[in-house]
């Protein structure tokens, strides 16, 4: 009996050490046998829309295998336009970046991402779809790639033209021509030039004549040739300018009104919203021309390169070369600026008016000009050879609180009445001292100056009337070559042109100011008045813009 008891227990511990010693033996839920069917698929299959609104649109998806067997290479291919189908536009290969488009799958590796950046969106055009289809293949014969699960669909449409992300685009004329077409009231449009483009001197239509629109045009660095516009009211590109331009010059202008603010970019801009902008934008040859036939009209008669009549808003980093006449308020860059800023802009040519004539101003009311300067030749003469109004390197006349400061003029001054080299005259309203003009860290560089009638003339502004005891006209730091100042054929001399660092009228008398006497016009700007270098490159004979430095 104990032996027949003793063989059982043997044999179980037999298979008992045998199990624990043999590492082939398949525990639960383990398969050491390479499956039948090992697959390569995409995380993500067939159409997927790509959202656009992202600062940095993008879309990721893995590459995932079955099983944890044999080696393989992923490959993503580009489908093609017969592939994706006539519903489709394929996308340019500059519209994306693919992280990886071979993936190398070692055998224990079961999945692996890709990641698509997409750039350069504003150059897809409106209300299209495009699409980047993407075809997954293995370079093992042993692994299968579904047909259902191999391809990836990326749909991208930025969906209605006309915003800030997605503006119209602009490479023709006829784009130009259809520009009106699609503004609506109460909603900003934006455009942007992707071509430079030939008006042909084609009569041009305004496009916002009545003021209902708002216009958002980036010139992206192009040229707009050939722009005539001779007709109608607010004679310009834009008629009345509400929004913004920027990026883009005007080149071979023809533009005239009767009787109608006038400039090549706008003929108005209305005080209705104040974050209006005009910036580096270029007008170069051509004439700009405005006629009030007789009439003495402030809300009319303006006319400037850049903007006739401007009631809000700023111009910064502009220029022009191009002359402009007319009969009322004439400038370089504006005719009559309202409540609103110049800075950084210069103006050459030459500027004529009957009433007043400013290298970069004709009127300033409550306004701010800063660095800015002109060179050229700003006169009042009339065709039988009368001077008739005043005459300034920067501007012809200041009202009401307005700021001249940190500007130059190089500019041949002739005027009838309060000739300046900066200014021609300054009037004051009733009031506080809110109403106190000023004249601030300017440089009168030019070689001539004279007028006609004495009511005053100086190297720095000609007239500064006296104040009411609150408020009063102020002329601070400022200085100018030592050149004569003609009135009526003769110098001026003894105590009519003695030099003097600062004025105010607030409890003085009314006299004309003429600033201290400087010797060189790069030491003084850069060194005695300390114009900032992030604005002023000082490296050349006379000071100009760090943006015109860049652009040569």
């Amino acid at each position: 009996m104990k032996k027949l008891f003793l063989l059982p227990l043997l044999l179980a511990c037999f298979v008992t050490t045998a199990c624990v010693e043999d590492d082939s033996i398949v525990k639960p839920g383990e398969s050491l046998v390479e499956p039948l069917d090992i697959t390569l698929t995409l995380s993500q299959f067939g159409k997927k829309q790509v959202d656009l609104n992202k600062t940095r649109p993008s879309f990721s998806f893995n590459i995932e295998k079955s099983h944890p067997f044999v080696e393989t290479t992923a490959s993503l291919s580009v489908m093609s336009a017969e592939e994706l189908g006539s519903e489709y536009l394929p996308l340019a290969s500059n519209i994306y970046r693919i992280s990886s488009t071979e993936l190398e799958f070692a055998e224990d590796e079961q999945s692996q991402s890709v990641n698509i950046l997409f750039t350069n969106i504003e150059q897809l055009e409106p209300a299209v779809n495009y699409a980047l289809g993407l075809k997954l293949t293995s370079s093992s014969q042993r692994i299968d790639v579904p047909a259902t699960q191999e391809n990836i669909i990326l749909i991208l449409n930025t969906g209605e033209g006309g915003t800030l992300r997605n503006p119209y685009r602009l490479r023709t004329l006829e784009d130009l021509k259809s520009m009106g077409s699609l503004l609506k009231p109460d909603v900003t449009i934006c455009f942007k030039m992707m071509e430079d483009i030939d008006m042909n001197n084609e009569e041009w239509t305004p496009l916002n004549v009545e003021g209902k629109y708002r216009i958002n045009f980036d010139g992206d660095n192009h040229t707009i040739s050939n722009l005539k516009c001779t007709q109608g009211a607010y004679p310009s590109f834009f008629g009345q300018l509400i929004g913004s331009c920027k990026n883009v010059t005007f080149k071979e202008v023809e533009i005239s009104g009767y009787q109608t603010p006038t400039g090549v970019v706008a003929g108005h801009i209305p005080n209705v919203i104040s974050d209006t902008e005009i910036s580096n934008t270029r007008v170069i040859n051509g004439t700009v021309n405005q006629v009030e036939n007789g009439r003495d009209h402030w809300g009319t008669g303006s006319v400037g390169a850049i903007v006739g009549d401007m009631r809000t808003g700023k111009i910064s980093e502009c220029s022009a070369k191009v002359d402009v006449t007319g009969e009322w308020c004439v400038g370089g860059l504006v005719g009559q600026l309202v409540e609103a800023t110049i800075e950084k802009s210069c103006y050459e040519g030459s500027v004529y008016s009957l009433y007043s004539a400013g290298g970069i101003v004709g009127s300033v009311h409550g306004a701010l000009v800063s660095d800015c300067y002109s060179v050229g030749n700003i006169s009042t003469l009339s065709p039988n050879g009368e001077f008739t109004g005043p005459a300034a390197g920067i501007a012809a006349r200041l009202y009401v609180g307005s700021n001249i400061r940190n500007c130059y003029s190089t500019a041949t001054v002739k005027g009838h009445a309060s000739a300046g080299g900066i200014a021609g005259q300054c009037q004051l309203g009733d009031g506080d001292s809110n109403n106190t003009n000023y004249i601030v860290n300017c440089v009168a560089w030019n070689d001539y100056i004279s007028s006609t009638m004495d009511i005053a003339s100086g190297r720095i502004c000609g007239w500064m009337p006296r104040g009411n005891g609150t408020n009063g006209n102020k002329g601070e730091d400022c200085y100018a070559k030592a050149v004569d100042v003609i009135v009526n054929g003769n110098p001026l001399a003894g105590n009519d042109i003695q030099p003097s660092a600062s004025f105010n009228t607030t409890n003085g008398s009314s006299l004309r100011y003429h600033g201290l006497i400087a010797t060189d016009l790069i030491n003084v700007t850069q060194n005695t008045l300390g114009w900032s270098m992030e604005i002023w490159d000082f490296s050349g004979e006379k000071p100009q813009f760090n943006w015109q430095s860049a652009a040569n």
